[in-house]
């Protein structure tokens, strides 16, 4: 490969390298997990990386491929998508490093944090992922030894402590600390017991960490007017089912937001959001959601339509909208999103057996370097009764949304608006 051929692939790396993915699967692992490090990136050149070898040297796990030299290598831009087994590991945090070994030598091209806590921990701390800025009261719950006297540690620190609402409970006070897991221990005349990675401690102006926060979609968020003297509201609500408080991020560099246990709280005060907003919702807890659009002014003849909230599981590349009416007595309006902030361009086409009509859109990011860390999901809409007119009053067909660069994996969804001009009673169609 010539010196051209190399800054050309390196020039296209670097525009394409907000498309890298490096996860872990499961996301959020304990010390009987398998983990599987899945790579969903482009590389820059024909070349892809191969043979991983996994190496673990103390809290450092360094996985590093090869890349082949007896060949050429074309530059053109190709995926490279792989699963590498990683293991199971004791709890505690590990520090993730990927290398290539390329033409220039060695070469770091992500580092990750990798957090593995028991599963089944000596005792429970409520909440159990705490901010970095701020002291924070957590529960130890599990302790039915009597509270008196017991003495609280923090990677062998003391940390204050008093007796809760019964002998079962502690609430200890948790100071600031740097990002990261920290070990808790108990010592009770009757018990002494650790935690490893008992609590993770997160930056709020950070993005946050996959492991922590699943992506949660709001499509649409609005109160307001409306063609022909509608008055839209929706109504959405998030429901913390669990038997624990709840700590979420709604954004970067706002406080960590507590829902408490079986409790429920309305999105309004987020404001208006028509193109969508996105949550931070922490896993394994049961969060649920409530979600109506619905026209006030004509409460009389309908309540309304459930608007789907949708989870980063929900999300995928290519995804079809089916029967969907093209009919001049209806507006028909398509919402497409990438929960991550990114770019990304679709092909919109819509079909039946032998008609057809496709467009391409840019559906432009919202940060410089996606994933983001703000609330705001990447948004386009289209009007379809006039983007794609041809097909007015030929019947219903199945609308397909697809990534045009397929390999990049973006976290996709998109739903249909079917609005009748008359009554204005709205129909949502969405992926099935």
């Amino acid at each position: 490969m010539n010196m051209r051929t190399i800054l050309l692939s390196l020039l296209l790396l670097a525009t394409v390298s907000v498309h890298a993915s490096f996860e872990t699967e499961p996301a959020a692992p304990t010390n009987t997990s398998h983990v599987v490090l899945q790579i969903r990136h482009l590389w820059r050149d024909g070349c892809v990386p191969t043979d991983p070898r996994v190496t673990r040297t103390g809290r450092r796990v360094e996985v590093r491929w090869e890349i082949p030299r007896e060949v050429g290598c074309p530059a053109v831009i190709v995926p490279w998508h792989t699963d590498v087994p990683l293991g199971v590991f004791p709890a505690g945090q590990y520090e993730l490093v990927l290398i290539v070994d390329d033409y220039d030598g060695l070469r770091t091209i992500a580092t990750r944090s990798l957090v593995v806590r028991e599963a089944q921990p000596a005792f429970r701390v409520e909440p159990d992922t705490v901010s970095t800025a701020v002291a924070t009261e957590a529960r130890i719950v599990g302790l039915c030894y009597g509270a008196e006297g017991a003495v609280v540690t923090m990677n062998g620190e003391t940390v204050p402590s008093r007796r809760g609402g019964d002998d079962c409970e502690l609430i200890v006070t948790l100071p600031p600390h740097a990002a990261g897991a920290v070990d808790l221990r108990v010592q009770h005349a009757h018990f002494d017991g650790s935690v490893v990675a008992a609590v993770r401690y997160v930056d709020p102006a950070a993005v946050p960490d996959s492991s922590v926060y699943e992506r949660v979609l709001v499509p649409v968020l609005y109160e307001g007017g409306g063609a022909y003297g509608s008055e839209w509201a929706t109504e959405v609500d998030m429901i913390n089912a669990s038997r624990s408080p709840a700590h979420f991020v709604p954004e970067a560099a706002r406080p960590l937001t507590s829902l408490g246990p079986r409790s429920r709280v309305s999105l309004d005060g987020f404001g208006n959001r028509p193109s969508g907003l996105v949550l931070f919702v922490p896993r394994g807890f049961d969060i649920r959601f409530g979600s109506v659009i619905r026209d006030r002014s004509r409460d009389e003849s309908q309540w309304g339509t459930e608007l789907p909230v949708v989870r980063e599981r929900d999300t995928r590349t290519a995804l079809t909208l089916a029967n969907v009416p093209f009919d001049p007595r209806y507006r028909v309006q398509l919402r497409i999103y990438e929960i991550d902030g990114g770019p990304v361009d679709v092909q919109v086409t819509a079909s039946r057996g032998t008609e057809s009509a496709t467009k391409g859109y840019a559906v432009r990011a919202v940060c410089a370097e996606p994933p983001c860390s703000g609330n705001r999901p990447s948004y386009r809409s289209v009007d379809l009764t006039a983007e794609l007119s041809s097909l007015m009053g030929k019947g219903r067909f199945d609308v397909t949304v697809a990534n045009m660069r397929g390999w990049m994996s973006p976290r996709m969804w998109a739903f249909i608006t079917v609005t009748n001009n008359e009554t204005q009673h709205v129909t949502v169609i969405s992926p099935q």
